[in-house]
C-alpha cells in the first residue's frame, strides 16, 4: 500500500512540475509548428540556403518576434538561431550580434491561423561552411515573444512570452566544385 501512494506522489509531482513549466513558458509552443528544409547538397563556396517555415497551428492569429531568427529583417540571426555540425563536430556562430533595445512593432510578424511564413537563411554567411563534409542543422527555435490573438504590441521585455519551436535537423553534403567530398 505504501509504495501505491509513493508512486502516486511521484507522479503527480511530476505532472506539476510539467504544468507549471508549461505556465512559466507562458505560451504553449503549440500554437506554431516548424519545418526546416535544404537541397541534399552544395558546392562548396556557393551560398548554402535552408528554409524555415512558421506554421500557426492555432485558431487564433499569432504574432511573433523575429529576434535571432531568419526572419529578422536586420539580418542579426544571432548565434542561438541554429545548431550546424560538420562530420559530427558543431561549428561555431560566426555572424552578426545584435545588441537590442525593446522592439518595436516593426520586429512582429503576424500570422493568421492556418497560414505560414518562411524565411530562408544562408547559413554561409553566419557560419564556416568553407570546408567539403555532411553537415546537419538544426533551428533550436527558441522564439522571443510569441502573442497571440491580437494583444497590445510591441511588448517590453519584460512583457515577453517566449516559446521553442525546434525544426530538424536536416542534413546535405558540401562538395567540392569537382564533385568530390574531400
Amino acid at each position: 500500500m505504501n509504495t501505491l501512494k509513493v508512486l502516486s506522489l511521484f507522479a503527480l509531482a511530476a505532472c506539476a512540475a510539467v504544468w507549471a513549466s508549461a505556465a512559466e513558458s507562458g505560451r504553449p509552443a503549440s500554437l506554431l509548428r516548424a519545418r526546416l528544409s535544404a537541397r541534399a547538397s552544395y558546392v562548396l563556396g556557393e551560398a548554402i540556403r535552408v528554409e524555415l517555415t512558421l506554421e500557426n497551428v492555432s485558431s487564433v492569429p499569432v504574432s511573433v518576434l523575429n529576434w535571432d531568427t531568419p526572419f529578422d529583417r536586420a539580418g542579426a540571426m544571432g548565434g542561438h538561431a541554429f545548431r550546424v555540425r560538420r562530420d559530427g563536430v558543431e561549428v561555431r556562430y560566426r555572424g552578426a550580434l545584435a545588441k537590442r533595445g525593446d522592439p518595436g512593432i516593426e520586429n512582429y510578424m503576424r500570422i493568421e491561423p492556418g497560414s505560414s511564413a518562411t524565411a530562408i537563411a544562408d547559413l554561409a554567411t553566419a557560419y564556416d561552411l568553407s570546408q567539403p563534409g555532411t553537415y546537419e542543422v538544426e533551428f533550436i527555435g527558441h522564439l522571443f515573444d510569441v502573442v497571440p490573438k491580437a494583444e497590445r504590441l510591441p511588448h517590453r521585455r519584460d512583457e515577453m512570452h517566449g516559446a521553442t519551436v525546434p525544426a530538424g535537423p536536416v542534413t546535405f553534403r558540401v562538395i567540392r566544385a569537382d564533385g568530390h567530398r574531400k
